[in-house]
């Protein structure tokens, strides 16, 4: 603990000694912390190189170093942190140090030294044996800084990156802090370069996806419209009316582009269903809609909960039969209308569904891929269909019960198609029945499993739970569902 009596700037960066050795290690992950293979980490000063692998870790090593970059001083600085004075000269200074009890006695000092341009330390503890409050006091050429100083017992006085040297005159240790580079870059991701002033260190680096920092401006952007909040409307598809539920941020603003996401009602169910939550729960959109738009600002979603056709069997209720692709026309009519007359992120429109809604997801992931960032589908299989020969990269995240009598887990429903958009996405081959095998019975602690190697911008993703056919296990309130698919879609 310290005061300063006098003004004075205090900063100290992390030094280290002249290096001997390399040992940087650490982890790359995006920003949802799934570890990036293949990622290429160079230390730019060094030359040097490494990979990593499947788990995203990576490690440099040497001990034949030829240059060691030096951090030089720019301007003069003194501080006091945790028991070891810090001293940065730009230029040769005479310096001296004394110590004084509260009354002013002097209990101590170093020589006088006239240091050259350089970093220095002094450890206080290692040198000051005094349990009492004393006093520092610092001189620089004319300048002096004076520092009160309460030794503590659980006070560690030093940074673990300075190493003292071993001189036993008690003089002020000349330290050296390293200027070097270490620069990420990995297929899909931005390249990250980060300044560090230590070779012996662990550091985690997370890298942003190139898709993350582009957005598509729809041409609706700048358009003014008429629609506010939420609306049930309608448009003509295949010589059809369909009708659909939109629903815009209360801060839409036509100059932003906003994420689109389609949430598609199950068979039997509705559109309003999913777009009230049901049970009125906070669970509009699938628990969405909180999540994208909270309350305070700012939205940034546009969700659309469109509505089925008769399918004419299992009740013959309302449902996603794609007969001839005509449910597929239908999402991409209202792509088209969207895009027109609102200011839409064409980069980042996704689709979530559960049972046949999920299929849907799944079919659109077939048939326009170029259409959707990626699509989530719970409890759902291959109900509505898997047309089309262009069947590019999509990002795909489902949850899928064990006990699922409907879509059965163990009849391959969600799996298949899962690993058919894992396959497309070039991740390798996961047998997701023998892997996840859940043990919480209430269904609230799924397993997980990101799938390896894919494109790094088509992640594919698993969670399995111990439950039914079952879009929301634990209950709305408490079901982990929600957050687990908001944040596989803002990743993107």
């Amino acid at each position: 603990m310290y005061t300063l009596t006098k003004s004075f700037l205090v900063l100290l960066i992390a030094f280290t000694i002249n290096a001997q050795t390399i040992n940087l290690h650490g982890k790359i992950t995006n920003n949802t912390d799934i570890p990036i293979a293949g990622a290429t980490v160079t230390l730019m000063h060094q030359n040097l190189n490494a990979t990593t692998g499947t788990d995203g870790r990576y490690s440099i090593s040497s001990t034949n170093i030829s240059y060691v970059p030096q951090l030089t001083p720019q301007n003069k600085i003194l501080s006091l942190d945790k028991g070891s004075i810090g001293l940065s000269l730009p230029e040769p200074s005479m310096v001296k140090i004394e110590f004084f009890d509260i009354k002013g006695k002097m209990i101590g000092k170093e020589p006088v030294q006239f240091l050259s341009a350089g970093f220095y330390n002094f450890n206080i503890r290692e040198n000051i044996h005094v349990s009492k409050l004393f006093i520092v006091r610092v001189t620089v050429d004319q300048e002096e800084v004076t520092f009160r100083y309460l030794p503590l017992n659980s006070d560690k006085f030093t940074s673990n990156r300075i190493v003292h040297s071993n001189t036993a005159d008690r003089k002020l240790a000349k330290i050296s802090a390293i200027n070097d580079t270490l620069k990420i870059t990995a297929n899909g991701y931005t390249t990250k370069k980060l300044a560090i002033s230590s070779y012996e260190q662990e550091l985690n680096v997370k890298l942003d996806t190139i898709e993350s920092t582009t957005v598509g401006r729809s041409a609706g952007c700048g358009k003014s419209t008429a629609l506010k909040g939420e609306k049930t409307l309608e448009i003509t598809s295949g010589g059809k009316k369909r009708s659909y539920i939109l629903r815009l941020p209360d801060d839409y603003n036509p100059d932003k582009p906003y994420r689109l996401i389609f949430s598609i009602h199950c068979l039997n169910g509705s559109a309003k269903g999913v777009a009230s939550g049901g049970n009125g729960n906070s669970y509009e959109y699938y628990g969405l809609w909180k999540l994208a738009n909270p309350k305070n600002g700012p939205g940034t979603t546009i969700f659309c909960s469109p509505e089925g056709l008769p399918v004419g069997y299992m009740g013959g209720g309302l449902g996603w039969a794609n007969n001839n692709g005509e449910d597929v026309e239908f999402f991409r009519a209202m792509i088209t209308k969207f895009q027109n007359e609102l200011c839409i992120d064409t980069t980042r429109i996704f689709a979530e569904g559960f049972s046949m809604g999920g299929s849907m997801s799944y079919a659109l992931s077939c048939a326009i891929p170029n259409k959707f960032r990626a699509i989530c589908m719970h409890s759902g299989g291959a109900m509505s269909g898997c047309s089309g020969t262009n069947r590019s990269p999509t990002a795909m995240y489902i949850t899928h019960g064990t006990n699922d009598n409907v879509c059965t887990w163990t009849g391959g429903s969600g799996v298949n198609q899962l690993n058919e958009v894992a396959k497309r996405n070039g991740c390798d081959t996961e047998d997701l029945i023998s892997k996840c095998k859940p043990t919480d019975q209430s269904g609230r602690t799924p397993v997980t499993l990101n799938y390896k190697n894919c494109n790094p911008a088509y992640p594919c993703k698993a969670s399995i739970f111990i439950g039914g056919h079952d879009p929301s296990p634990g209950g709305e309130k408490n079901t982990w569902v929600d957050d687990s698919t908001w944040n596989f879609f803002k990743q993107f």
